[in-house]
């Protein structure tokens, strides 16, 4: 039988070792929730933006929630996607808000779960597929770990 090791066991078991970073190993696990209502004239139009959280340089992204009511404005399709600035979808693509619901971001290595941040970071909510709703509510959370 063979045993195969992590990228960062197998850095433990060198000699010297190489101790793994800790945002790996033995790091402070974070949340950062946020909250957001839409204005009671209109949401966000189509392709704007919210920041719904503000990231550490060195962070590991260890994936994340949001929770929503109808989205829904009723000339379309209601979406949301959840990156960073230049990157609008890197941790969830277009998605359907239309009806209340949940979903889950940065869940999948597709969705660049583990992806660590190379400097401070706005993490931000893209309105597509129609303007959002007045004065509706989508909440949220994500976990990273740090130093």
């Amino acid at each position: 039988m063979t045993v195969y090791k992590s990228d960062q066991i197998a850095a433990l078991d060198a000699v010297p070792a190489i101790v793994p970073k800790a945002n790996e190993r033995h790091g402070r696990l974070r949340l950062h929730y946020w909250s957001f209502a839409t204005a009671a004239g209109a949401g966000p139009a189509v392709n704007d933006t919210v920041v719904i959280a503000r990231l550490p340089q060195g962070a590991r992204i260890l994936g994340g929630r949001i929770a929503n009511e109808a989205m829904s404005s009723g000339a379309s399709t209601a979406q949301v996607s959840i990156g960073l600035a230049g990157d609008a979808a890197r941790y969830l693509e277009a998605s359907s808000v239309d009806a209340a619901g949940g979903l889950s971001f940065a869940d999948t290595v597709a969705r660049n779960f583990g992806d660590e941040l190379a400097a401070d970071t706005d993490l931000v909510a893209t309105a597509l597929g129609e303007a959002w709703a007045a004065s509706k509510k989508i909440d949220g959370y994500i976990l990273y770990a740090v130093d």
